[in-house]
């Protein structure tokens, strides 16, 4: 408990000069408040529990005042504020669905967005990481019923939470609300990368076998989206990228990445270019799928007529609207279902693609431009496990490297045999 100031010591103290800070004894809360007025006439005061701590707070306040280090008290909380820059710093640079990915994660700020932002210290936001939790959903294998559930969240999206965090923070810093960000001082939660789903040979041809056959409405012997999913399974396109391809993006044997189908959280279907100039690119196409594609066309030919035009999409709903990536969705889980295969998220089919391209020993530069990753590190860090080894091959020849004294030496190879002419 705080000694109760003398006053007869007290008044014989001189009186503060304006500006100069003051300090007094508040018997409500048994504290000293210490207060100085800022530049702008607000009031700053803090309380302590010994009278020492209130000068040397005020002598504190009055240098940094001094140097223009100086921070304003505020109450602006973290959600507030992450609102107004949200509007004002990311809406204006990034995409919309950019926009609608950093929006959803502001759910997970839970108490603390109502927190003054002055307050929030690095342990908040380690506490906050640790207790986020997302919503899964999944079938009893038993009744069959939707179970909802509240698991721990995986350390990618806790982490993209930290970087939100982070970035806001440092915004605030930048305009002088607090004196440092405390995000700063969290380690960023750890990302354990799982290792991509593929699927095998015999699950690809069934696929596309079951595909081919599938039961639909257009009229002809096989489904419309057959050619989608072949095209997928040779090219290792995105999603995105295959809803979104055009008939001028298709010809003379190669396909033209030059924009991608998607859907905002207002359900509204938009069309953007690639994130980066790597994801603009052109990917060849095997001879066996060109006959498949021509025949496609000719069929978008002969149902638009003189409308035919190669602004058109090359896989279109049967309205020929562009197709709803949800719709997309249900048509890849009931693909799967039928064809007997585990199902698997569409972006399995890229990431076979590019594991068994790797295995095969295609160059990595190579194999990173056909799927338009922006660094080849990027495609090593992924699918570098697929890559063939040759380890072996490189211990047979650290002898020949370093020249060592007792290294074994090699038979001679023996010489081909000529063939004889005839």
């Amino acid at each position: 408990m705080p000694k109760r100031p003398n006053n007869n010591k007290d008044k014989a103290k001189p009186k503060r000069k304006n500006n100069q800070g003051s300090i007094y004894y508040d018997k409500a809360t048994n504290k000293y408040r210490a207060a100085i007025t800022t530049e702008d006439g607000k009031r700053a005061s803090k309380r302590f529990d010994s009278e020492q701590e209130a000068e040397d707070w005020v002598a504190l306040k009055r240098a940094e005042m001094g140097l223009g280090t100086f921070i304003a008290p505020s109450e602006t909380r973290l959600g507030e504020y992450m609102v107004e820059w949200l509007e004002t710093h990311i809406e204006p640079d990034v995409r919309q669905r950019t926009l609608d990915r950093y929006i959803s994660l502001t759910a997970h700020l839970g108490k603390l967005k109502d927190k003054p932002i002055q307050q929030i210290t690095a342990t908040m936001l380690k506490k906050l990481y640790n207790n986020i939790k997302v919503k899964r959903v999944h079938k009893d294998p038993k009744t069959k019923e939707k179970i909802i559930e509240m698991v721990p969240a995986s350390g990618e999206t806790k982490k993209k939470v930290h970087n939100l965090i982070h970035a806001c923070l440092e915004q605030a810093r930048i305009d002088r609300i607090i004196q440092s960000n405390p995000a700063k001082d969290v380690t960023p939660p750890k990302v354990t990368r799982e290792e991509v789903e593929t699927f095998t040979e015999e699950e690809i041809n069934k696929m596309l076998t079951t595909c081919k056959s599938m039961k639909n409405l257009s009229g002809h012997p096989e489904h419309q989206w057959y050619p989608a999913v072949y095209m997928a399974v040779v090219t290792g396109v995105r999603m995105s990228e295959l809803l979104g391809l055009r008939w001028i993006d298709a010809q003379d044997g190669y396909i033209y990445i030059r924009q991608g189908l998607h859907m905002t959280d207002s359900g509204e279907i938009i069309f953007e270019d690639p994130k980066s100039s790597a994801g603009k690119r052109k990917i060849s196409l095997p001879p066996e799928y060109i006959p498949i594609l021509a025949q496609c066309k000719a069929k978008a030919m002969e149902k638009y007529g003189e409308d035919f035009s190669t602004e058109l999409l090359v896989f279109t709903s049967l309205e020929g609207t562009p197709i709803n990536p949800q719709n997309w969705q249900r048509f890849w889980r009931k693909l799967l279902h039928q064809a007997g295969v585990e199902p698997k998220n569409f972006h399995a089919l890229r990431h076979t693609h590019a594991t068994k391209l790797l295995a095969a020993g295609m160059p990595l530069m190579d194999v990173s431009r056909r799927l338009g990753h922006a660094k080849p590190s990027h495609t090593l860090d992924l699918y570098g496990h697929a890559m063939p080894g040759h380890d072996d091959i490189i211990a047979s020849k650290i002898a020949d490297i370093y020249n060592l004294p007792d290294k074994i030496e090699k038979p001679p190879a023996e010489p081909e045999e000529k063939t004889p002419d005839k």
